[in-house]
């Protein structure tokens, strides 16, 4: 009969490893038995890389991929929308973030019967316009309807469609276009929504977010790297005595009497080879002993 031995439990680890981010670790291959894809089959394929955001001048801003910061810049936004005060910087309101957002939406909520009331009365006045067959001033009142409608659904939905803006431009990386689609509004009207967002932030104090680098400078910080990579610039030698030599410039008046050539007594009065015989034969001018002979 077989022995079974029960071990101890080996000791933990000095740290343990955890994923960066949800799924890592995870990348799909594209040569594997889930993609049914040969190697063969992979070789004559395209690859497209898509990066989020790609096209935009600057980063997600840090308070939009956080969801305590972006509550506290949807407040505080919300309060200056129905306190009328989005064009300035206002303190924000006292109390808990659930409260002060319960204010803000109150108050926005209030507004909705006036909006309604207004709302009918043109869509009266379109209908007139439409039977009477006046095409410029049916489209002006469409506009108009247009707008009111809008309104009356952000007064009653403001908290949602925020953070809907925020959502799918900022972290999932769609464009205004796409993001006004999926929340029923216009690309305009979404990118002044994200900018009273980034300026109530402002005023909370965060950061702005960082400006990408465009295609020219990457273009540029690339070949400037590529130089110095492959260039390597010699630059002559200095054609200068070393400093810590004092020349005796009676050596070099005994060499020169002595025959010695120029060249030779440069080399001797510390000068590298081929150089110093200007500074020498001046020298040895000024002491009077230069008779032409080199």
């Amino acid at each position: 009969m077989s022995t079974v031995t029960v071990c101890a439990p080996a000791p933990a680890h000095h740290f343990e490893s955890f994923d960066p981010y949800l799924f890592a670790g995870r990348k799909q291959m594209p040569v594997s038995a889930d993609t049914c894809i040969a190697f063969v089959d992979f070789s004559r394929m395209g690859i497209h890389t898509h990066k989020l955001g790609a096209h935009r001048r600057l980063e997600p801003p840090a308070w939009a991929l956080n969801d305590h910061t972006l509550r506290d810049v949807i407040i505080h936004s919300m309060h200056k929308r129905a306190t009328g005060t989005h064009w300035r910087a206002v303190a924000p309101g006292t109390g808990s973030p659930t409260e002060r957002l319960a204010r803000a939406q109150q108050k926005l909520s209030a507004r909705v019967p006036a909006l309604t009331a207004v709302l009918k009365k043109l869509s009266a006045l379109y209908v007139e316009a439409k039977r009477a067959g006046d095409a410029r001033r049916t489209k002006e009142l469409g506009i108009e309807i247009e707008n009111y409608d809008t309104q009356i659904r952000f007064a009653t939905n403001t908290p949602a469609i925020l953070a809907g803006a925020v959502y799918y431009y900022w972290r999932v990386g769609f464009d205004s276009v796409a993001t006004a689609q999926q929340l029923g509004l216009k690309p305009p009207h979404i990118r002044q929504l994200l900018w009273r967002l980034a300026k109530a932030a402002a005023e909370l104090g965060f950061a702005p977010p960082p400006r990408k680098l465009t295609r020219a400078e990457i273009k540029a910080g690339h070949a400037r790297a590529r130089f110095k990579r492959t260039c390597r610039v010699s630059r002559p030698a200095r054609r200068v005595r070393p400093s810590h030599l004092k020349p005796c410039w009676a050596k070099a008046i005994a060499l020169y009497q002595a025959g010695g050539r120029l060249i030779d007594i440069a080399v001797a009065m510390g000068y590298p080879r081929g150089h110093g015989q200007t500074v020498c034969r001046a020298a040895l001018e000024r002491a009077g002993v230069w008779n032409g002979a080199h």
